[in-house]
């Protein structure tokens, strides 16, 4: 069993996928300012949404305790 306060395996395995979905990017070329900003903030958000799990797993079971005893 995995520790609530960690990210899973599969967290895990989108965070890096993340990054692999980046620097294929930079691959690409004639890539614009604009469009490397935009694609970077979709990128952030999709980590964003990744990192805060594990806070949402730890938030949950201390409100399932909260008012209890």
């Amino acid at each position: 069993m995995v520790s609530q306060e960690k990210f899973t395996e599969k967290e895990e395995e989108i965070l890096i996928l993340t990054s692999a979905i980046w620097n294929k990017f930079l691959e690409l070329p004639d890539i614009s300012k604009i469009e490397r900003q935009e694609m970077m903030m979709k990128i952030h958000d999709i980590q964003r949404m990744i990192i805060s799990m594990p806070g949402f797993r730890v938030n949950n079971i201390i409100k399932k305790d909260y008012g209890e005893g």
